[in-house]
């Protein structure tokens, strides 16, 4: 998952959830935290920032990040391979070849673990392609020359290396307007075609920080910030694999010019079904709100809230992002709740939740878990339920806990369990063949399916952090 969110960033078994700077942690697909964060740069001083991650089928990925490492004039562009269980693939490595000022990069992944680079520089758009080896793959391509300004560009590529980058540039009249500008690409780098608008409104309006998602057929939706009336929305468009739009732009939010910055994100499973992300201060509160489509462009369901009632921070240089495949979407934004930090969630295509951190406002208030002793020697309660017997009789369905390792392997299930409040059951530290697990940490995880009484429906999961120590 990038800064904008291509596909292939989310695929396979793994998950991997950027942090707003130069961190990481790793997750399976489950929710599970597979490795903590851990810092991505080898150079701490000045600053680094501006980073997007791509990954492959197998969780191989890749982070490419500005670094300021050459003085705070400059921004360089660096990258850091790493394997699919986070071990790093050899040294850090400078995209660029000479200082200059270089923004916002961004990056692409194939199945095979081949990907491309692109920057901002002061002589226009450029990307570099790299096996999967980290060796360069051909020259540098200039996509865009310096006339016009480009900047702020965004990259996605299909599972066979073909892909596509998009990006503003400044056109002509008074006062200057800006429009969004695409190029596609075969994955040998040629170009397939000259670049060409995306959006279709009249001359005087503006449309700033484009993201694209492609699909595994080439089909790919770009969108961005729109200016075309008296404050700001965000559009979309629609492409066919041959690269013909399916139709014109279309709006986003359906309500009147809410949008706030940043840009938007977009990211499209295999099948072409897309979600968009934004920022959105309809209530009068910044929120983090999506909206799902079909591939043919129709939408699934309205507008909705992806966060809960804590207001979404807006850090310069960071986005929001959103990734998926065919059954799950994940988010990550950086919160208000706490001060400034960054939250990730897991949900289905059927709005249901998956992960750990949100699922409704009230989630914590209807459903919990608790853990105690942690850390423990021979026997945890596992407390969970829900906060009213009310609740209880309204949903019928039985909860199920289960317990993995730090790998995602299942260690240890309890099934058929009741649903009233204040229940337990005991894990005596063993796994289902009845062996004693080893010193470490575990994930419990309760999942019930959510009947009526909560403002959707769909399937919540909960998660506690324990300890083994003997």
């Amino acid at each position: 998952m990038s800064k904008h969110s291509e596909n292939p960033a989310f695929a396979g078994k793994k998950l991997f959830v950027l942090l707003m700077t130069c961190g990481l942690f790793i997750c399976a697909a489950n929710g599970d935290v597979i490795k903590d964060d851990f810092i991505v740069n080898d150079s701490i001083p000045p600053n680094q920032g501006e980073s997007s991650v791509a990954m492959n089928n197998s969780g191989n990925f890749v982070i490419v990040w500005r670094d300021w490492r050459a003085g705070p004039t400059y921004g360089e562009t660096f990258a850091q391979r790493y394997n699919s269980s986070g071990v790093p693939q050899g040294a850090e490595f400078s995209v660029t070849t000479d200082i200059s000022t270089y923004m916002m990069p961004d990056i692409a992944m194939d199945n095979s673990g081949n990907f491309c680079i692109v920057w901002t520089s002061l002589t226009g758009i450029k990307a570099q392609r790299y096996l999967a080896n980290g060796n360069p793959n051909g020259s540098v391509i200039t996509v865009q020359g310096s006339t016009n300004s480009p900047r702020y560009p965004s990259i996605a590529m299909d599972a066979d290396g073909d892909f596509c980058i998009c990006w503003q540039q400044q056109e002509g009249g008074t006062p200057v307007r800006y429009d969004l500008y695409a190029r596609r690409y075969n994955s040998s780098g040629n170009p397939q075609g000259s670049a060409f608008q995306v959006n279709t409104d009249g001359v005087g309006s503006n449309q700033y920080n484009s993201a694209i998602a492609i699909a595994d057929d080439s089909r790919f939706c770009i969108t961005w910030e729109d200016r075309r009336t008296v404050t700001a929305d965000v559009y979309a468009r629609i492409y066919n694999s041959s690269g013909n739009p399916a139709g014109d732009d279309f709006k986003i939010n359906n309500t009147a010019t809410q949008y706030t910055w940043p840009g938007p994100s977009v990211a499209m499973a295999g099948n072409g079904d897309f979600i968009i992300t934004w920022t959105d201060n309809r209530t009068g509160t910044i929120h983090l709100m999506a909206q799902k489509y079909t591939s043919a462009g129709d939408t699934i369901h309205s507008n909705f809230k992806v966060g809960n009632d804590y207001e979404v921070w807006m850090v310069e240089g960071s986005r929001h992002v959103v990734a998926c495949n065919a059954s799950l979407i994940a988010f990550s934004w950086i919160d208000g709740r706490g001060g400034r930090d960054t939250y990730g969630k897991l949900v289905d295509w059927d709005y249901g939740g998956v992960g750990t951190e949100e699922y409704t406002d009230n989630i914590n208030q209807v459903v919990g878990i608790s853990v105690y002793p942690n850390p423990f020697r021979t026997s945890l309660v596992i407390k969970y339920g829900p906060s009213t017997n009310d609740y209880a009789e309204r949903n019928k369905k039985v909860p199920t806990v289960r317990i993995y390792d730090v790998s995602g392997r299942l260690i240890k299930q309890f099934d058929h369990l009741t649903m009233r409040q204040s229940d337990q059951v005991i894990w005596d530290g063993r796994d289902n063949s009845g062996t004693k697990v080893q010193d470490g940490v575990y994930f419990i995880k309760m999942t019930n399916v959510v009947g009526q009484g909560f403002p959707e429906p769909g399937q919540v999961n909960l998660t506690k952090k324990v300890a083994v120590i003997r």
